[in-house]
């Protein structure tokens, strides 16, 4: 039963760390319409569907767990399931960690910590980086205009981001992202600018 819990688990997230990427992504998606809805934020379900997600897994594979520990101890097969539920305890608490950083300050403390770095799953051992180095450095370089920007006028803010994604763009452009085998200087089909 664990294994099943793990492999269904693992087929949901794939990458642990794409996960949480793409995760972010939906979130920054949720965005209202600033010209109809002021005062409108994001919508901080997408978290709270993956955490009962997660605990759906987690169930399934503590019931296995349980059923180990009934019938042979504590033996290698439970530790090595121990280890699956921990992972997936790890999992629940980094989508935790970043509704607790919304939870603080909105939108822009959760920003602040992911370009910090400071998020869970940013720090977790995962094999891959979510940021290239260089990336990374070029959001830090951001920050001290992000602290006052977030604090400053909404034309302010939209000043700062458009700023930010055209440097991003600029040096990262998502054609290259999505289509590495397509020359920067050829053009995409319709179906393939969609997909941009």
């Amino acid at each position: 039963m664990v294994k099943y819990a793990k492999d269904n688990f693992m087929t949901h997230i794939k990458a642990p760390r794409r996960f949480f990427d793409l995760l972010a992504d939906e979130y920054s998606k949720t965005m209202p319409d600033p010209e109809l809805y002021p005062t409108g934020s994001r919508d901080r379900s997408v978290f709270e569907r993956a955490i009962t997600s997660f605990e759906d897994f987690l169930d399934r594979a503590n019931c296995g767990l349980d059923g180990i520990l009934q019938m042979c101890g504590v033996c290698d097969e439970w530790c090595a399931a121990e280890g699956i539920c921990k992972f997936m305890r790890e999992m629940i608490g980094m989508v935790e960690d970043i509704l607790l950083c919304l939870a603080e300050g909105r939108d822009s403390e959760l920003v602040a910590a992911f370009i910090e770095g400071e998020l869970w799953y940013q720090e977790y051992k995962f094999p891959i980086a979510v940021l290239m180095r260089d990336q990374h450095n070029m959001l830090k370089t951001f920050l001290s205009a992000f602290k006052i920007a977030r604090s400053g006028s909404v034309e302010e803010q939209d000043d700062f981001w458009e700023n930010v994604y055209l440097h991003w763009f600029t040096t990262w452009p998502e054609h290259t992202v999505h289509f590495a085998d397509i020359p920067d200087d050829q053009a995409l089909s319709g179906l393939q600018e969609a997909a941009v």
